[in-house]
């Protein structure tokens, strides 16, 4: 058998794939809570001893919240969608605003939109994959930067998050986005392609554009039946 041959990767069919995604992101919450409940109780200890000792668990801890939040980010590609709620267009926006305001306290947001008792059948879906776009922006736009929420309730439910920020690099899969594709530090890759499989499984469409040295926007335009009481 030749060197490459030997090297060749064994091919995995689909259902293969979902079920070895599926395990990995069980094995990684199984280790995240052992390792967290060791690391609470020599927390306890040090802060008997040394609280700078202690400090550092705190961080670690942090670490391991923030792998166990990448795996439940990965179940929004890979996995079953939250069970939905209903959510009215005035708690929608105010849960954004609430959310953008405590990651990007001075970057400002701005709200253009008809105000109506719109109820959204899968509202909390939706904040899903609006704050994803949201957080994109915010970080795009920077410090002192601006961005905008705007939404249309017509003949589909369109929303389009834009900001005047950095592009995204033309190195990155755009259509359709794809998972764990990023040039940042610490990042995940997986904001865009949680939006994407969003809206297709609400039957929707994802688009991404950039204008150029104008900014970039992001719009997702469902179908006219995920609202009522307009």
């Amino acid at each position: 058998m030749s060197k490459n041959s030997a090297a060749a990767p064994t091919a995995l069919s689909p259902e293969d794939a979902f079920q070895m995604n599926r395990i990995m992101r069980h094995k990684l919450r199984n280790h995240s809570a052992g390792l967290k409940m060791t690391l609470h109780r020599v927390q306890e200890v040090l802060e008997e001893v040394s609280s700078e000792m202690a400090d550092r668990c705190s961080l670690m801890l942090n670490e391991l919240e923030g792998l166990e939040h990448f795996t439940e980010r990965m179940d929004l590609v890979f996995s079953d969608l939250p069970e939905t709620e209903s959510i009215m267009l005035f708690n929608l926006i105010c849960d954004l605003r609430r959310k953008f305001a405590t990651k990007f306290p001075l970057c400002n947001l701005v709200f253009e939109g008809k105000e109506c008792a719109a109820l959204f059948k899968n509202g909390n879906i939706i904040i899903l994959a609006l704050w994803e776009l949201l957080a994109n922006a915010g970080e795009a736009a920077g410090i002192d930067g601006e961005v905008t929420l705007k939404w249309e309730l017509e003949d589909s439910v369109k929303f389009t998050v834009f900001n005047s920020g950095e592009e995204p690099p033309e190195s990155i899969p755009l259509t359709p986005p794809m998972p764990f594709y990023t040039e940042k530090g610490r990042h995940d890759g997986l904001g865009l392609a949680i939006v994407d499989r969003i809206c297709r499984s609400l039957g929707g469409k994802f688009q991404l554009s950039t204008e150029s040295n104008e900014g970039v926007s992001a719009v997702v335009e469902l179908p006219r039946e995920e609202i009522s009481d307009v």
